[in-house]
């Protein structure tokens, strides 16, 4: 995913499939700059979403579902951009980066358990949204997005760690993530009956699981009769989904917020937006994960102080720019970390060279 924002900054848009093509052939696909670009709808919905994370968590207002498109992402990603590693088995490939994301939490949870003055184990062990303890024992349930993530991450692997699930799934891969995808589904409506654990079961694996494999799914919708025909069954599921979650506000802000991303990656493959749009956007696309674990740290601390709240305007504006502006600042930070680790190794290996090969070269 980086990757691709790399090039539509560089490039000015990306051709379809550019993920298979060679680089040359890309890089005659390079726009001209002007007033507008197209850019991946993928990056235009991470952006909203995480900004709607962000003000749902500085607001009151009932705008939960950004969370939820984050989560189907994952999956869209996965069969994006890691579908040839899982169908060939190369599992340690598709690890690296939740490794990378798992690094960057790693302080947040050192900083809670010091705070608090424990080990916050089932958040070190990647299990809070699972229910088996509570805040303060763990961290707050803001996190839960982390965990689910590696716990999605890690169910694609073991599953594709399966010869025969892998031979499958590569075989078919629409018809097989659509039975992955009813026994999701299934898996959400009957958990509770046999595993409730209150208001946290929104967080579990199970009960998110299914926005994941969707996502998968939308990815290997390769026809236009194919996409309006899922795209029927998931409103579908999306108008159950909004009335069973409760019938509230809420509820059907989220799941017709999913419905609308659905749309958007089957129907709509890039978005043409000014120039200053893209430009705002896919810097908010590029740290969202940055954004989603730094976005209420320096608000939860700094705001009550300063007695502005949720129900002063200033307090949800200072909460929403300052979280923003954590998360870009803390991507930016990591991009200069890594680019001098890069040079350092770079450099290091280039004079091993040099001092390796120049005698023996003078020699011959």
């Amino acid at each position: 995913m980086q990757l691709s924002l790399t090039l539509e900054r560089e490039l000015g848009s990306l051709p379809e499939g550019w993920e298979t093509m060679p680089l040359g052939d890309l890089a005659r696909t390079a726009e001209p700059r002007n007033h507008s670009r197209s850019i991946d709808s993928q990056l235009f919905l991470r952006a909203a979403a995480i900004m709607l994370v962000v003000i749902h968590h500085a607001t009151l207002w009932p705008i939960p579902g950004g969370a939820a498109t984050l989560v189907m992402l994952v999956g869209f990603s996965l069969a994006r951009f890691q579908r040839q590693r899982l169908f060939a088995g190369d599992t340690l490939a598709v690890l690296r980066p939740l490794a990378a994301n798992l690094a960057l939490y790693a302080p947040i949870v050192a900083g809670f358990s010091l705070a608090r003055g424990e080990v916050l184990w089932p958040s070190v062990f990647l299990v809070g949204n699972l229910g088996f303890t509570a805040p303060p024992h763990m961290m707050p349930y803001l996190y839960w997005f982390v965990e689910a993530y590696a716990q999605t991450i890690l169910l694609w692997v073991i599953l594709f760690s399966i010869p025969q699930a892998r031979r499958i799934a590569h075989a078919m891969p629409l018809v097989s993530g659509i039975f992955v995808l009813a026994i999701a589904v299934a898996a959400k409506f009957l958990t509770p009956l046999v595993w409730y654990i209150g208001g946290p079961q929104i967080f579990t694996l199970p009960d998110m699981l299914y926005l994941a494999v969707l996502g998968w799914c939308l990815y290997f919708l390769d026809t236009p009769p194919k996409r309006k025909a899922f795209f029927s069954v998931i409103a579908i599921l999306c108008l159950v989904l909004a009335w069973w979650g409760g019938n509230w506000t809420g509820s059907w802000v989220k799941f017709m917020l999913v419905l609308g991303a659905v749309f958007v990656l089957l129907f709509i493959p890039r978005i043409t937006l000014p120039g200053w749009a893209a430009r705002l956007i896919l810097p908010v696309s590029a740290a969202s994960y940055h954004i989603y674990l730094f976005h209420r740290v320096i608000p939860d601390w700094l705001l009550p102080q300063l007695d502005l709240g949720t129900h002063q305007p200033a307090g949800p504006a200072a909460a929403i720019s300052i979280g923003l502006a954590s998360g870009l600042v803390v991507f930016w930070l990591q991009k200069q970390l890594l680019s001098w680790l890069a040079y350092r190794r770079a450099s290091r290996l280039g004079w091993r060279s040099h001092v390796a090969g120049g005698p023996l070269e003078a020699a011959e």
